[in-house]
Order: structure tokens, then sequence, then C-alpha cells
């Protein structure tokens, strides 16, 4: 499944991410690729006020490299821009799941494509205009079947 959505504003692609949150069933993996600046968190940030996390709470963790929150379902929330290798990945267990229904969500998953899941969701935010942004939503495995995803 493919779809494209737009937003005008970061509270919009908050509201994206939320009507994604919605809908997840606990266990996804989602990617998100885009240049820095394009609405990555924002759109996390979405997801996790649906789960029942704090907006605020929520934040890159681009120097933690992982953060971990507690909602309806548990997210993990996954920055791989300061990382070389998929190596580096694989050694720190940044995509491990102790718990089966953590959402799993990776920013900037092309620096260890090797080890992504087959099963996932990957959405890449692109810029319009100086607060507009196109999220494009591209499905694979169980993705694909997963209806009410709201996608066009």
């Amino acid at each position: 499944m493919r779809g494209l959505v737009k937003t005008e504003s970061t509270d919009q692609t908050v509201a994206a991410g939320r009507t994604l949150g919605s809908v997840l069933k606990g266990g996804e993996v989602i990617t998100l690729s885009g240049p820095l600046g394009a609405g990555k968190t924002s759109f996390v940030k979405g997801i996790g006020a649906a789960l029942g996390i704090h907006p605020e709470n929520l934040c890159s963790p681009t120097f933690i490299l992982r953060g971990e929150y507690r909602g309806k379902f548990p997210l993990a929330h996954v920055d791989l821009y300061r990382l070389d290798s998929p190596e580096e990945v694989q050694r720190l267990g940044l995509f491990e799941q102790e718990d089966p229904e953590t959402v799993l969500i990776i920013e900037w998953p092309e620096r260890a494509k090797a080890l992504l899941p087959p099963d996932r969701l990957d959405i890449q935010l692109t810029f319009e205009g100086e607060d507009k942004r196109a999220l494009h939503f591209s499905t694979a495995g169980v993705f694909s079947a997963m209806p009410g995803l709201g996608l066009p």
C-alpha cells in the first residue's frame, strides 16, 4: 500500500502522527526518513499522544540513541543519525524488544537498512514549503493488510 498525506503546520504533522497512532495494535515497526527538521520527531509526538504518552515527554533521541516510553503500548524511539554502520546498531541492540507489543519507531533507517524487519511501515517526510510537509507512506508485510491506516 502507498499513500500521501500533506500537512501545512507542525500541529498538522503531530495530528497525522496521532491518526496513525490511534490504529496501532502494538508490535509495529515504523521507519521515518527525511532531512533534518522535516518533522520526524513531531510525527512521533503525535503517535505517542495517541498511545497516552504526553508529547512533552517525547524528545528526539539523537544523543541518547533510544528513548523508551510507557503508554497503551510501550514505545521505543530510535535515532540512527549519529551511527556509522549497521554493526553499531546491532552491537548496541537498538532494535531489540523485550515486550512484543512495543511499537518501534526508527529515524534515519537507511543507516541500518539490512537490519530492518520486513514487516514495517516506511514514511518519508519531505519539505513542501516553510511549514508544509509531505508524508509518503509505503507498507510491507503485515502493514499491507492493515485496514484503518487512513491512507488515501
